[in-house]
């Protein structure tokens, strides 16, 4: 048994080699165009595997839109709104980045990062319309833009970026999937001290001032809340310069940081 399993070993290593090899020499042969659509391919697929097993996407029951949708939400506190805005402007950031870092100009980096970021939301939002417990909604389309263009515009200024962050927060509960875990995320902009040249040597690049949004559900009872405070800046950790792919410019761990609620409102679900 144990020298067929070493064989086995053996031909993966060996095939593996070949095919890899194979794949480094078609991806050099490729052009930039080619590659930035090549290297979304993951995320729609992605999106797909989950959507099929997390939200039923299927198209057995037709297509359709959400009826009467609310851009504030009651059922989730408006923060499925914050989520797609978020979502949007992470993409559109992170291809700008792409583009940007293999000599695309700032402008165009900027443009196309906005429209691949709008052209994937707008993906989800279709296969959404085909799931059994989601529908087309166009005012998810409204903070897709939204988000896609603040990342677009954060990018194309990059001292916009350097002292201001859209972030995410999320602390899992374990009562939902992560799409629709509303009772562990929270979004916030972070005012970013260590984008300001007379404190980027000092202790206080680390720390964020923060004015924040979390909507909660407990049984019957429904709360959004409004918070300011402080955030620990992971990123000026990693890097002691601003780097727009550094993922903790949109994600910020949980347990991070010390807010005090300044406005709650409590309502209750039919």
């Amino acid at each position: 048994m144990t020298k067929y399993l070493f064989r086995l070993i053996l031909c993966f290593i060996f095939f593996t080699n070949i095919l890899n090899a194979s794949l480094n020499s078609w991806w050099k042969n490729r052009t930039t165009t080619e590659k930035f659509f090549y290297v979304q391919i993951p995320a729609y697929a992605g999106t797909l595997i989950y959507g099929y097993y997390q939200w039923e996407y299927g198209f057995k029951d037709g297509f359709e839109f959400k009826k009467n949708p609310k851009f504030f939400d009651v059922k989730t506190q408006g923060m499925d709104k914050f989520g797609h805005a978020w979502v949007a402007y992470t993409y559109s950031s992170f291809m700008a980045d792409y583009l940007d870092k293999r000599g695309f100009s700032k402008s165009k980096s900027s443009n196309l990062g906005f429209l691949s970021s709008v052209t994937f939301m707008t993906f989800i939002e279709v296969m959404d319309g085909f799931s059994k417990y989601h529908r087309f909604d166009y005012k998810d389309e409204i903070a897709d833009i939204i988000g896609a263009s603040t990342g677009a515009i954060r990018y194309y200024y990059p001292n916009i970026g350097k002292k201001l962050d859209y972030r995410f927060e999320y602390a899992p509960t374990w009562t939902e999937g992560l799409g629709t875990d509303y009772n562990g995320q929270k979004y916030f902009i972070a005012l970013k001290p260590s984008g300001f040249k007379s404190v980027q040597n000092t202790a206080l690049k680390y720390v964020d001032l923060v004015l924040g949004y979390y909507g909660r559900k407990k049984l019957e009872e429904l709360k959004a809340t409004l918070f300011s405070g402080v955030s620990y800046n992971a990123a000026a950790l990693v890097s002691n310069k601003y780097t727009p792919s550094n993922i903790f410019n949109y994600y910020q761990l949980p347990h991070t940081s010390l807010v005090k609620e300044f406005y709650t409102k409590i309502t209750y679900s039919d």
